[in-house]
């Protein structure tokens, strides 16, 4: 619960920052070149998350592992719905390797063909 209270007030402190910025900053006149970087350096960082996490999947398999004996010999009502979403997800090893695949191909592309290529 306090996880929850703890995101809630962050949304809350977030929106009212954000209230009292855009009140000061509406009088100046827009630039597009924050933007743009702002697009690129974000562009960089969801495309490096993405190869990281695909590779994880890929070569060694250390993200979504194929589930243990003691894993598949726990009873259903024991599982976190997490858990038994990665269980699944982990069996098959062509599924994950394809998934990574997928995940890191999306990412190289963010870095070689993204909107963000488009300067002011």
């Amino acid at each position: 619960m306090s996880d929850w209270l703890r995101t809630g007030m962050f949304a809350v402190i977030a929106g009212l920052a954000a209230l009292v910025w855009m009140l000061i900053e509406r009088r100046r006149e827009p630039d597009a070149r924050p933007r743009f970087w702002l697009r690129v350096g974000l562009g960089y960082v969801l495309g490096s998350a993405m190869m990281l996490y695909g590779f994880m999947k890929i070569i060694p398999p250390i993200q979504l592992t194929p589930p243990s004996f003691v894993q598949l010999t726990q009873t259903f009502g024991d599982s976190s719905p997490q858990g038994l979403l990665w269980k699944f997800m982990g069996f098959p090893p062509v599924y994950v390797a394809f998934l990574g695949l997928g995940e890191a191909v999306a990412g190289a592309m963010l870095f070689f063909a993204g909107p963000h290529w488009t300067e002011p």
